[in-house]
């Protein structure tokens, strides 16, 4: 088992820093041997534990990587890796590759001490890592997104809640069930009510019936 690994997208925005002042010729002339279509074949078969590192070689990398682009053809072309998230800290979180057998550092997550104190539920869904909790007055959701390697709020649910049943299929997440604000089982009137699916593309939560 390898060491801990800070996500390093981050570290790519230090890296391009340093190449725009050092360098203003063409960034992309990394792959203009073989061209682009060729070097993003070649980048789809990289891990997603590298794929960070690859983004600091230059800029066009680094905005392909952070756009999306790479992930979306992955995952047209079938290619899951499956990470497993945990935290043994309220506010920090861990990433582990089960394949390579590799671990690594999450940024600390932003809360208020509501939120650490609260009920807490977490969903992996696509790109991203969802913790949903509540603050002083509402439902929260922060998201850590690896594109970015950073955390930021996340969509409001139709209906918010806690402790409630969750999966999750790609980029597509499936909530069910609950307890309100209060924390009282929510009584839903009718089975539409009490399920939300959200698309991690739209960033949106919809009610849907069974």
């Amino acid at each position: 088992m390898q060491g801990f690994h800070d996500l390093s997208l981050s570290q790519a925005n230090q890296s391009n820093t340093h190449h725009n002042i050092g360098d203003q010729s063409d960034l992309s002339s990394l792959s203009s041997q073989i061209g682009q279509d060729n070097s993003i074949n070649c980048l789809l078969q990289c891990s997603r534990y590298d794929i960070g590192s690859v983004a600091s070689l230059n800029r066009s990398f680094h905005s392909l990587i952070r756009g999306g682009k790479l992930y979306r053809l992955r995952r047209q072309l079938g290619i899951v890796e499956h990470w497993v998230y945990f935290s043994c800290n309220l506010l920090q979180w861990e990433a582990f590759d089960p394949i390579r057998r590799r671990w690594m550092h999450l940024p600390r997550m932003p809360s208020y001490e509501c939120f650490m104190c609260s009920d807490k539920e977490s969903l992996a869904v696509g790109t991203e890592l969802l913790i949903f909790g509540k603050e002083v007055m509402s439902h929260v959701v922060y998201k850590y997104n690896i594109l970015t390697n950073s955390w930021s709020l996340g969509m409001n649910m139709n209906n918010p809640r806690c402790l409630f049943g969750s999966t999750s299929l790609g980029e597509i997440s499936i909530l069910a069930s609950g307890c309100d604000f209060q924390g009282d089982m929510v009584c839903y009137q009718s089975p539409i009510d009490g399920n939300e699916i959200s698309d991690q593309e739209n960033s949106m939560f919809y009610a849907f019936g069974i």
